[in-house]
């Protein structure tokens, strides 16, 4: 069954997109800490917040996922 617990690629995938999200989580936060001591505009910051915070839990849930096999959003058979 693909990504169920016994689906390598599916667990690969995840893994390889994982890692992207948490590059992305990185860059902006350390984009977000720059535009702070900059003084930029507060409304910038809370874009660049939320793209780092969703990621960053995109990220884990992700790497969760490629790790032990369980949790995966799509793991449910609706049928």
């Amino acid at each position: 069954m693909i990504w169920g617990g016994d689906d390598p690629f599916g667990r690969w995938v995840q893994g390889i997109c994982g890692l992207i999200l948490l590059a992305v989580s990185a860059i902006a936060t350390h984009f977000a800490y720059q535009t702070r001591s900059n003084g930029y505009s507060s409304r910038t910051n809370d874009w660049v917040d939320g793209i780092a915070f969703g990621s960053a839990v995109l990220s884990v849930r992700c790497l969760w996922y490629a790790m032990t096999g369980k949790g995966n959003v799509n793991r449910d058979d609706f049928e």
